[in-house]
């Protein structure tokens, strides 16, 4: 699998930023180890929808963001990211589509 640009990376990241506000992050459960050596940590981000997102317009509504991230380390160096959100949770707190029955 091919990886992204780097200023791709970056401009979905401040777009997030740009759309919801107050964005915060917590840490959840965090494994380190093996070799070559792997981190992976569970997530949390939370923030106010205060701009279209997702073709979704501002809400207003505070949202929480549950994820993962696994990181590989080579020579003190991150050289793969590997990220997964729940967005289908987002577009239910933000009313854009029903709840999963």
């Amino acid at each position: 699998m091919a990886s992204l640009p780097r200023d791709v990376v970056v401009r979905a990241i401040q777009t997030v930023r740009g759309r919801v506000r107050h964005l915060a992050g917590r840490a959840g459960s965090v494994v380190a180890g093996g070799r070559p050596t792997w981190l992976v940590c569970r997530f949390t981000r939370t923030g106010r929808h205060d701009g279209p997102f997702l073709g979704v317009p501002p809400t207003g509504v505070e949202i929480a963001l549950p994820g993962i991230t696994a990181l590989r380390f080579r020579d003190g160096r991150c050289v793969e990211r590997w990220s997964a959100a729940d967005m289908l949770g987002v577009l239910v707190q933000v009313g854009a589509v029903p709840a999963p029955v």
